[in-house]
């Protein structure tokens, strides 16, 4: 019974580390995907979000642009 369980935990365990790092990478795409369609350089955190560097050397937040017409 407990040879079981374990076995139950560790696929738990397995499918929730997939699904992290599955959203992971998406999120992580999304960004470079959004910054290659304004012409910025991005870089992406867990923590930190979608980090995108404008022309002039400025970083700002993805949800913080407002002023793309730079």
């Amino acid at each position: 019974m407990d040879r079981d369980l374990a076995g139950l935990l560790l696929g738990v365990i397995i499918i929730f580390s997939l699904i992290i790092f599955g959203a992971y990478q998406f999120d992580k795409m999304e960004c470079k995907a959004k910054a290659n369609a304004i012409g910025y350089k991005c870089e992406y955190g867990i923590l930190q979000g979608c980090v995108l560097e404008k022309p002039n050397g400025k970083t700002v937040l993805l949800q913080q642009l407002r002023d793309i017409g730079e």
